[in-house]
Order: structure tokens, then C-alpha cells, then sequence
């Protein structure tokens, strides 16, 4: 494993030297890495991504019976084409379409981020928590995947509990689209 090389030097000096000349051999020392590095990949525990957002999905769509939550506690999103997102609030009793308020906002976080929070603001004040904001995510034809992603994203950064996706078939998406003109 180790050579040692010892030579004496006795030509005309006050003292005599010994001079030696050490050789390592790191065969083995390679071995053991290798073996340490196997024995790690195999005892290692490897986790899975922890920021994975789970979608429960129904079965079937026979299963959805309805909800308890009032209308009153939800922020529909329909996603539109051209990177467009509309959004609107209904009260709980619902008499006339025409004064519907609804308005867009983008992706980013002073857009669609703000509309959730001052939402949540508004139900704190008047049910005094934020976890009672419900959102309803209604994709358009036409609109891209990268927008429902980042819908995702807001929905988790705001820390939203309850939120589904829906298809815009109800009249008051239908009185949006129509006077939205997509």
C-alpha cells in the first residue's frame, strides 16, 4: 500500500541525511469512495416535491350535488382569450344581470393577487375571517394553460382553501360573455 524509499547520503557532509521518498496508493481509497457513494444512494430516502398542489377531481359529474357555501363568499375568474382574466362577485339574491359588476385584471401580482386579497378584506370585515372566500375558476375556449397555472399560483400564495373549476355554463356567465363579446 505504502512504499517507503530510504536513502543515505554519506559523500563529504557534516551530517549525515536521510532522505525518504513516500509513494501512496489510493486504489483503495477510491474503492471505499465508491462504495460510500453506493451505500448512500441506496439508504438515501428520496422525498417528493412538498409544493405539489393536489385538484380533487370528481368521479363523476352526476357526484357534484351542490354547495352550502352563499354566493355572496365567491369571486368567479373566468380566463379569456389574449391573456385576458374577468372577474365578478354576485350578492346572494340575484334580480337583475344588468348590474352585474364585473371587471379584468392580469396575472401579476398587483393584478389578480390584489382583486383576491381585497376580496378577502371585504368578507373579514363583514364574516370575520378570510377562510370563507370561495373562488370559481371558469376557463374560456381559447384561453392558455400558463393563465390557469398562474390562477393556481395566486390562489396558493394567497393561501385560498376552497376553490373549484368550472365550466361557464351558468346565465350569468353566459350575459358576461355575451356582453364582453368572446
Amino acid at each position: 500500500m505504502t512504499d517507503l524509499h530510504v536513502q543515505n547520503k554519506d559523500t563529504h557532509q557534516r551530517h549525515n541525511r536521510k532522505t525518504s521518498n513516500a509513494k501512496v496508493d489510493f486504489t483503495a481509497m477510491v474503492d471505499l469512495g465508491f462504495l460510500l457513494i453506493t451505500f448512500f444512494m441506496l439508504a438515501t430516502n428520496f422525498s417528493l416535491d412538498n409544493k405539489m398542489m393536489t385538484i380533487v377531481k370528481p368521479v363523476d359529474d352526476s357526484t357534484f350535488v351542490g354547495s352550502s357555501i352563499s354566493v355572496s363568499r365567491t369571486i368567479s375568474l373566468l380566463i379569456g382569450p389574449n391573456n385576458k382574466l374577468y372577474y365578478y362577485s354576485l350578492p346572494d339574491k340575484i334580480t337583475d344581470y344588468s348590474n352585474i359588476v364585473y371587471d379584468s385584471t392580469d396575472y401579476s401580482s398587483q393584478g389578480l393577487r390584489q382583486v383576491i386579497m381585497n376580496r378577502q378584506k371585504l368578507l373579514k370585515k363583514k364574516y370575520g375571517t378570510t377562510d370563507s372566500l370561495y373562488i370559481m375558476i371558469k376557463p374560456l375556449p381559447n384561453c392558455r394553460y400558463v393563465n390557469f397555472v398562474n390562477i393556481l399560483d395566486e390562489i396558493a400564495i394567497t393561501q385560498i382553501k376552497g376553490y373549484c373549476i368550472v365550466k361557464p355554463d351558468e346565465e350569468v356567465d353566459r350575459y358576461i360573455i355575451n356582453a364582453l363579446n368572446l
